[in-house]
């Protein structure tokens, strides 16, 4: 029997909360999605004590999840424009920042030749 796609995103965030943590039906500016996580890890080194630490490196990943039955390259464009605006208004610079990334997964049953194209770009 083959999986819907509500099936395959909840099998998808159970392997994501190992390390992620998950928030349902999320409401951004300019549309929603029904999960995305957020990765954390700040990794810390220390001279003699916790009291003292030498350096420290936060790094950062938004994921967002959307669903769809049919991907076109006109829906595909606004969703990466959607997770990238609220995913880089997330980001919070400061010295012992690392990195963040800002990642969309989508699952379709059916794409589009020209949303096939700008994935792969």
């Amino acid at each position: 029997m083959e999986m819907t796609k509500q099936e395959r995103l909840e099998k998808l965030l159970n392997a994501y909360s190992h390390h992620y943590d998950i928030y349902r039906d999320v409401k951004v500016e300019g549309g929603e999605y029904p999960a995305s996580a957020i990765y954390y890890l700040r990794d810390e080194n220390y001279l003699i004590n916790k009291k003292h630490v030498l350096s420290a490196v936060e790094n950062h990943e938004y994921v967002y999840f959307y669903l769809t039955e049919h991907l076109d390259a006109a829906t595909l464009a606004q969703q990466i424009e959607i997770s990238r605006n609220d995913g880089l208004g997330r980001i919070r610079p400061h010295k012992e920042h690392m990195s963040s990334m800002v990642s969309l997964v989508i699952l379709a049953v059916t794409i589009d030749p020209e949303a096939k194209e700008l994935i792969k770009k």
